[in-house]
This record gives structure tokens, sequence and C-alpha cells, in this order.
């Protein structure tokens, strides 16, 4: 057997960014109207999560008024990772294809896994404890 060696890539970074009220507002209403729907993105989970939900943004809200800025926020930063992906010109510049809330509780979890698409992204909306007392004990000193 030929050697074996590992390729570790530079990430090409993240943002963080913290919604304004009426942003959380709008996320919460659109997870509140799903709560009995039977409308589930189940069975396009990676991990080990009991529900999760598929979302809708009417008139792409959210797209327009949150993540439009992100993605050009982004491309500021780290260049536009998208512009080398041939894709229809109905598409451009791009589009949010779909997006759920996952309930995910004590014990579940969601691995290492990647989306199909450019650009990707996390709303944490209720974590039942702080980071620190999460953490504590884990952190490297």
């Amino acid at each position: 057997m030929s050697k074996i060696s590992s390729i570790n890539p530079l990430n090409v970074g993240w943002l963080s960014c913290a919604l304004e009220p009426n942003e959380i507002d709008y996320v919460w209403k659109r997870v509140k109207e799903k709560e009995k729907s039977t409308d589930t993105m189940n069975h396009r989970l990676a991990g080990n999560i009991s529900t999760s939900k598929k979302l809708e943004d009417p008139d792409d809200w959210f797209y327009n008024n949150v993540l439009v800025n992100c993605c050009h926020a982004y491309n500021s930063l780290y260049g536009n990772i998208g512009g080398d992906i041939p894709i229809s010109e109905k598409y451009l510049p791009y589009y949010m294809k779909e997006w759920w809330v996952n309930y995910q509780y004590q014990h579940e979890f969601n691995p290492l896994h990647d989306h199909n698409g450019v650009y990707s992204f996390v709303i944490w909306l209720n974590i039942p404890i702080e980071y620190d007392e999460q953490n504590e004990g884990n952190l490297a000193t």
C-alpha cells in the first residue's frame, strides 16, 4: 500500500450574526405555525433528532431581510464561493430553497454533515443552559 496522509484545508470561515428582535419574532412565528404540522424533514436529517419541521418564508421575507445581507458580508470577507458553480440564471444571485426547525433534546445530536447548496445557516432559538455552564471543565486553559 502506498503512503496514506491527511489533507487539512484551511477553513474558509463563517459569520456570527445577532438577529434583531423583529427578525427573531419572525422566525418564532414561522416555527409556531408548523408546531402541529405533519410536514416533517426527518427523512433528510443526518443525526439523531426526534423531530424536524419544514418552515415557510412567505414573500421571501427572511431571505431578503437577513440572508442576503449575510451573503454579501460573507462574499466581501471570503469571496463568492458560489461564483464558480454553474447555476441557472433563474436562481441568480441566490435563493433559499428550504429551511426547517429541529427540535433537539438531551442526548440527541447532529453530526458533521453538509448540505446541497452554496450557503447554509443555523439559528439557535432556545438553549436550555448557558454556554459557560455547558462547557464548564471542557475548555482547555
